[in-house]
């Protein structure tokens, strides 16, 4: 696990994520799926933080939400696959170079 976690540390070194955009995504990968409530509780950090670094990684494409009902409406967020991630983050890439060069 070591080595994984070396690789996606240099992936998120190259596209400059933060410190806490890090473990948020690392704790959705452990745990699969996860409210923002146990996502406090996992990481102890605020709650405003957490829905910051999760809409920066949604906005990225590293994660996703769904909604789930459980008594009452709540999003429960989970990663996307790390290939999938990657070729979204290209696509808007291109996209941003393409708007560049008009």
């Amino acid at each position: 696990m070591r080595k994984k976690t070396n690789k996606l540390d240099n992936f998120f070194d190259y596209i400059n994520l933060g410190k806490q955009e890090r473990k948020i995504y690392k704790f959705l990968l452990l745990k699969k799926e996860s409210t923002i409530k146990q996502i406090k509780g996992g990481l102890k950090l605020s709650e405003k933080t957490i829905r910051t670094q999760l809409k920066n990684l949604m906005t990225l494409g590293f994660i996703n939400r769904k909604i789930v009902e459980n008594g009452r409406l709540k999003y429960v967020y989970y990663t996307e696959n790390i290939s999938i991630s990657w070729k979204n983050l290209k696509k808007k890439i291109q996209k941003i170079i393409k708007e560049l060069s008009i």
